[in-house]
């Protein structure tokens, strides 16, 4: 039995879903282009080492984890708290990082 993990060629099936739902959507994927594209713009690295490049992933990064699980907990509201739990649970497996990598690398 293979040990291999992840899914398509992403960390894990969280990962993958949650890029699928953003490059299909074409109002979604604009807004993450753009959003990728100013911070490699505006970022300013204040860490010794780390390049303007890095700034912009680690910013895009938390732009996509605050709002994508804002959305989806708005959206799940009155959904009850199984629904919730189970949405809190699929959310944490997201590789929030990947997902910027890869806006940040098209971007570029």
């Amino acid at each position: 039995m293979s040990e291999e993990k992840g899914h398509n060629g992403w960390k894990n099936y969280a990962t993958w879903g949650v890029k699928l739902i953003l490059d299909n959507d074409e109002g979604s994927n604009e807004y993450w282009m753009e959003q990728a594209v100013r911070h490699l713009r505006t970022a300013e690295p204040i860490i010794p080492g780390c390049t303007k490049e890095d700034k912009a992933r680690w910013n895009l990064d938390e732009q996509l984890r605050d709002e994508i699980t804002d959305e989806v907990y708005t959206a799940i509201e009155d959904c009850g708290y199984m629904v919730s739990q189970l949405m809190g649970a699929a959310l944490c497996e997201v590789d929030w990082q990947e997902i910027a990598d890869s806006f940040i690398d098209d971007a570029k």
